[in-house]
């Protein structure tokens, strides 16, 4: 009973060993993944898998698999993370930016809205590192007054001193 008892208090232990070495190795490879501007810009679960698996390789196959959807899943909130707080830290500085983004003159050429828009997220996009910029913050920039087109000028009628009686 007493060797038993001693069996299992070891198996655990190296099962305790074996789920910290996975953990230390899904947070590894979390933190390289992170870093990957094509990660930052992945939109969804299956495009951060498959960029993953482009960085791992050998680790789509189980019983790994396991390990890599555990290092995309923490990769994946901190990205989140750092995304959420670059874009706070644009919106609270819209001002200079547009007048980096003014100043850069990507816009330049950039005649139609649907351009400016593509145009725009590409800078900021740079700006933050990787991270696509939510809609909400694009339009903000794109709506500061550094940033507004001045609609077309039409010829106006001059206007009669008096107004005609009917």
């Amino acid at each position: 009973m007493l060797l038993q008892q001693a069996r299992r208090d070891r198996q655990e232990q190296v099962h305790a060993a074996e789920q910290v070495d996975t953990q230390a190795e899904a947070e590894r490879m979390a933190a390289a993944l992170a870093t990957l501007p094509a990660f930052r810009a992945a939109r969804n679960q299956a495009a951060r898998k498959a960029v993953a698996t482009d960085t791992f390789p050998d680790s789509d196959v189980p019983p790994v698999s396991y390990l890599l959807s555990r290092a995309v899943t923490l990769a994946a909130g901190r990205v989140e993370a750092d995304a959420a707080a670059a874009w706070r830290d644009v919106e609270e500085r819209i001002g200079e930016v547009a007048g980096k983004l003014a100043a850069s003159g990507v816009l330049e050429d950039a005649t139609t809205a649907p351009t400016r828009r593509i145009k725009a997220t590409g800078f900021l996009t740079n700006l933050t590192g990787g991270f696509p910029p939510p809609t909400r913050t694009l339009t903000l920039l794109l709506g500061h007054p550094a940033l507004t087109v001045p609609g077309p000028r039409t010829a106006s009628r001059p206007v009669a001193d008096t107004l005609p009686l009917l």
